[in-house]
């Protein structure tokens, strides 16, 4: 809804018809849809503030860093899921 009126607005205006439409594809990508979702935890404070301080030490946002963090682990364990299904096919011949 806030992209119609936004385009409702550019459309009473005296901009060229091409000008309206880039104007309205940016601010389509502003309001779209994002890339990531978002998930929220529960976390101690003292352990927030010890992460963010090891984040920001990286040179990251705490952000960032937690996705980084979330995505090694998530690979490591796919590997190893992998290595323990090819052991079990192993042991079965």
């Amino acid at each position: 809804m806030y992209i119609q009126i936004l385009y409702l607005i550019f459309v009473n205006t005296s901009y060229t018809l091409v000008l309206k439409y880039r104007i309205f594809l940016l601010i389509y990508q502003k309001v779209g849809m994002p890339k990531t979702k978002l998930l929220n935890i529960r976390i101690d404070p003292d352990l927030k503030k010890r992460a963010k301080k090891l984040a920001e030490a990286d040179g990251r946002s705490l952000s960032n860093w937690v996705t980084s963090l979330i995505s090694s682990k998530v690979k490591e364990a796919e590997k190893a899921e992998k290595l323990e299904k090819s052991q079990k096919s192993k042991n079965k011949d």
